[in-house]
């Protein structure tokens, strides 16, 4: 498992479980697994590995949430590793912004809800082969 991280990003607690099992299923056993229900909790996850020196390689992350949206956390933690993949889960999507950021390569992918586990881990495996 190592010093790499795995970080999923969901205020709806039943997507929130649904996104657990399956990548506890597909990425357990290389991956240090982390959840938050919102942007300042995933922040505070972001510094804590990062003060343990285990580095996000993946954000998994609604768009849409209560107080601050994913394009706050995106920015954040692109400051902190620029190398991150970031996939988007969402069911409402802002088309412009986030046409713009897949354009910018500030985010790598768009999944919309409700998602197809297979797609979605097939996904994440080729990004963290990338």
């Amino acid at each position: 498992m190592g010093n790499k991280a795995i970080l999923s990003v969901e205020d709806d607690q039943e997507a929130l479980n649904a996104l657990r099992m399956q990548l506890e299923r597909n990425f357990s056993n290389e991956y240090l697994l982390e959840f938050a229900q919102n942007v300042d909790e995933a922040i505070t996850v972001i510094d804590d590995l990062i003060a343990e020196e285990v580095n996000v390689i993946l954000l998994l992350s609604d768009w849409y949430m209560p107080v601050k949206n994913a394009d706050v956390l995106v920015e954040y933690i692109k400051s902190k590793n620029p190398s991150v993949r970031v996939i988007v889960l969402s069911g409402q999507l802002d088309i412009v912004k986030a046409g713009q950021m897949l354009e910018d390569n500030i985010i790598d992918r768009v999944i919309m809800k409700p998602w197809d586990e297979a797609s979605l881990i097939g996904h994440i495996k080729t990004y963290l082969a990338g």
